[in-house]
């Protein structure tokens, strides 16, 4: 007896990983959601992104979008653990962070540089 197994991705179908901790949700109105550490106790939700950056390892990056706090999309710089930046305000304006954050941030030059919109990078990890 032959018995074949097919393994097939389980992820949900509006759903696709930016890095081993960071996910792209669309929504069925058109719009992204950013998740963090999903599934876990320390998932944490960004509604309504934009735009993201993210480094190749760990969380580190940049986006535009909304948190449970802030009720208009805001720059945010996210690092280190999840526990650390659910704590933190974050969250800057748009002008104020261009002018003034990226040259406080490690790397922020360079991860600013991989900035895309979220719609690019649904059609580049949806292939």
């Amino acid at each position: 007896m032959i018995i074949t197994l097919l393994f097939t991705d389980c992820s949900p179908s509006n759903e696709v990983d930016l890095t081993e901790y960071i996910i792209l949700r669309q929504n069925p109105s058109g719009t992204f959601d950013v998740i963090f550490d999903k599934d876990t106790d320390y998932e944490w939700v960004f509604t309504n992104v934009d735009s993201v950056s993210t480094y190749e390892t760990g969380i580190n990056g940049f986006l535009y979008g909304r948190n449970r706090k802030t009720p208009e999309n805001l720059w945010y710089h996210i690092t280190g653990a999840p526990e650390e930046f659910k704590k933190s305000d974050g969250g800057w304006y748009d002008g104020e962070f261009r002018k003034y954050r990226l040259q406080e941030i490690y790397i922020g030059d360079e991860l600013y540089s991989r900035l895309k919109s979220t719609t690019e990078l649904w059609e580049e990890h949806k292939q």
